[in-house]
């Protein structure tokens, strides 16, 4: 959110999370970046937003999905409050195909980390959804699977307009 708001005058942020210390340490970021006026923090359950529909011009969730049990509520959440034309843009981590991909891409860049670093990246290595996976979601809500790219060696990102 601080960089879109540095990058484009115009843009405001609402940016939410469930986690109150996540929240507390979005208010010292933004305080120190002068963003007071341009980005406002709630606390709020992705896969119950408290927002009318269609409210949004942009909805954006990033390393969100591998944290919830049943992320099509999340997802469907982000498409009620997102107006008809407006953008959709998830990205998250992938699953990797193997342990022996899981433990190489652990490997590669988290090496350095302390071991509960390693731990939590492995963890959410393991929690993530795999392409096919998001692309039945996806399916399921109307929405091609074709916009559902792997955008790094752990990254998915699915972007869209949403349809009326």
């Amino acid at each position: 959110p601080m960089l879109l708001c540095e990058q484009c005058d115009s843009v405001r942020v609402l940016a939410i999370d469930l986690s109150t210390n996540m929240l507390d340490m979005a208010s010292m970021n933004i305080h120190s970046a002068s963003l007071l006026d341009r980005i406002m923090l709630d606390r709020a359950d992705s896969k119950e937003l408290p927002y009318e529909d269609q409210r949004f011009d942009v909805v954006i969730a990033n390393s969100l999905i591998h944290h919830l049990p049943s992320p099509k509520l999340a997802i469907e959440q982000a498409i009620r409050v997102c107006r008809p034309g407006g953008l959709l843009f998830f990205r998250d981590l992938l699953r990797p195909e193997s342990e022996r991909q899981l433990l190489e891409l652990c490997e590669l860049h988290v090496a350095d980390a302390t071991d509960h670093g390693k731990k939590m990246f492995s963890e959410s290595l393991r929690a993530s959804l795999t392409l096919e996976e998001l692309g039945a979601i996806l399916s399921e809500l109307g929405y091609s699977e074709s916009d559902v790219q792997q955008t790094s060696d752990r990254h998915w990102t699915w972007s869209t307009t949403k349809s009326n």
